[in-house]
């Protein structure tokens, strides 16, 4: 029934330099209680989530974490019976998925409890405009170690102004060159194909290795809205 606090823990998780109170009790199947802080750099994360985005920023985080010792490892940490909750203070963490041109920054407060994180009123930047998030996303820490391939989100965005011609503009091509194609029917000719000219398989592979693996479910309000020439008053999308 002994008991053991340290009230001024201090070192790294998972490279970051992290602050801590922490009690255990029960030594003969220890169980841990744990008030802690981390700094997190974002472009230092070594987590899943670097496999599919490239990171930059910062971030604060403020965890309450209980449960008992042995589950404190890797495989065992997100367990049914961790309880962790946290608060996140994110200062320009920016984010861009690998692959694509588009840069989203965020800023503002979130919170974890289990494994998913919610928010009330998170700022995020885009190539098409500001907004203001509402919302959850559902089952985001088990993604950020690794554990799953994406995760799902459902919010609700606010904007004074949406113009979404930055991403509808056609990208420009890299120059690379031509590709040499042999008819496969005998004759044995070989034809020169600009690269636009791939086979529809080509294609169709090129298309899934671009898409991403998660799923959101956004309601858009916005006061103003451009596409192309087309110029709204109030939007609800």
């Amino acid at each position: 029934r002994a008991s053991v606090t340290f009230e001024h823990l201090s070192g790294k998780v998972f490279d970051f330099p992290f602050t801590a109170w922490v009690k255990v009790t029960n030594l003969q199947r220890p169980y841990l209680m744990v008030r802690g802080k981390i700094n997190i750099n974002a472009a230092d994360i070594n987590l899943g989530v670097k496999n599919e985005f490239d990171l930059q920023g910062h971030a604060h985080a403020y965890i309450r974490y209980s449960g008992y010792a042995e589950k404190v490892n890797r495989d065992e940490f997100l367990g049914e019976r961790m309880r962790l909750t946290a608060d996140l203070r994110l200062m320009n963490l920016r984010y861009r998925e690998k692959k694509r041109p588009y840069v989203y920054t965020l800023n503002g407060d979130a919170r974890v409890k289990g494994m998913d994180v919610s928010f009330d009123d998170l700022k995020i930047s885009t190539a098409v405009g500001d907004a203001r998030l509402k919302g959850t996303a559902e089952q985001f820490v088990k993604y950020l170690f690794g554990y799953t391939n994406g995760f799902r989100a459902t919010l609700t965005a606010y904007s004074d102004s949406i113009n979404l011609n930055p991403v509808l503009m056609k990208p420009k091509q890299d120059h690379q060159e031509p590709i040499a194609v042999t008819d496969t029917a005998g004759t044995g000719k070989t034809a020169v194909l600009p690269v636009s000219a791939e086979t529809g398989e080509s294609r169709m592979q090129s298309h899934k290795e671009t898409l991403s693996r998660f799923l959101f479910d956004v309601d858009l309000h916005a006061k103003k809205m451009v596409m192309r020439r087309v110029h709204a008053e109030v939007m609800n999308a």
